[in-house]
């Protein structure tokens, strides 16, 4: 059986939040990183999209 987010222990969520949060600032500093260099714009594109998308999730498991 499968539980909601909610009803796990609160070890299991501090440890998937930490988790998404620890991959959005990767994400981010791999993104800006790789902004600096010449990079195609439709890649660029799909890194910040990657962003948002692990950022929004992060923010609703933190709700």
């Amino acid at each position: 059986m499968i539980k909601t987010f909610e009803n796990c222990s609160p070890e299991y969520q501090i440890t998937i939040v930490c988790f998404f949060i620890f991959l959005t600032l990767l994400c981010m500093i791999l993104v800006i990183y790789e902004g600096t260099g010449k990079r195609q714009r439709k890649m660029l594109l799909l890194d910040s999209v990657l962003l948002i998308v692990i950022f929004l999730i992060t923010a609703v498991l933190c709700v």
